[in-house]
């Protein structure tokens, strides 16, 4: 998960808010049309749909087993940082940076609070 989160406010976008901010309203749970497979700590994921894989290295597997059950993004920081020695703001970065890959990739179902 070594990327940065892109903050930068759009000149376009009154109603800015922080990706964490969008997501910290939603339950997250991988996908069940998914194969997944756990290779000493790190782990990969094949997409039934798209027919193809993904390695995502020891923090990624962490958060893939987490979110086995739906999980918030609340949970699934405080989660990693209970595992990890990581910053706060760090592991906000990186966990909002992954979420946004997997729901890009279709690899997790996104789940509204309202609806649970």
């Amino acid at each position: 998960m070594n990327s940065t989160l892109n903050s930068e406010k759009s000149v376009l976008d009154n109603n800015f808010q922080p990706a964490s901010m969008i997501l910290q309203n939603h339950r997250f749970v991988a996908s069940k049309n998914h194969l997944y497979s756990n290779l000493n700590g790190k782990g990969v994921i094949l997409s039934m749909k798209s027919e193809r894989y993904y390695g995502v290295n020891t923090v990624g597997a962490f958060i893939w087993e987490v979110i086995q059950k739906p999980a918030s993004y609340t949970d699934i920081q405080a989660k990693l940082m209970q595992e990890f020695d990581v910053d706060e703001e760090v592991c906000e970065q990186e966990v909002s940076s992954f979420l946004k890959k997997l729901m890009k990739e279709e690899l997790v179902d996104i789940l509204d609070e309202k609806d649970l």
